[in-house]
């Protein structure tokens, strides 16, 4: 899987999960665990955070997927742009 290329699917981005701040992808990152907690044996929240922060500083994307208590496969990611791996993909949005 390759999420930088997911940067090509403009009809997709949205303003509102557009972000300059590493932070600001963090607290969405959280946000959307909490609404959708993992239902068994995982890493936690914190631990999950820790690493992802090391590599969206670096320009790389993250990626979460677990099942939740219902035995809903939840998935979701952070894909950064410019993009670690692929430079010559622009930005779908200009952030907010």
């Amino acid at each position: 899987m390759q999420t930088g290329l997911s940067l090509l699917r403009r009809s997709q981005a949205a303003v509102e999960r557009t972000w300059t701040n590493v932070e600001d992808a963090l607290d969405w990152l959280c946000l959307t665990w909490r609404a959708n907690p993992p239902g068994g044996d995982v890493l936690s929240l914190d631990e999950h955070i820790a690493y992802d922060r090391g590599y969206l500083s670096r320009g790389s994307d993250c990626c979460l997927g677990y099942y939740n208590s219902g035995y809903g496969f939840v998935s979701y990611s952070v894909v950064c742009c410019p993009n670690h791996f692929f430079p010559d993909v622009p930005c779908p949005l200009p952030p907010r």
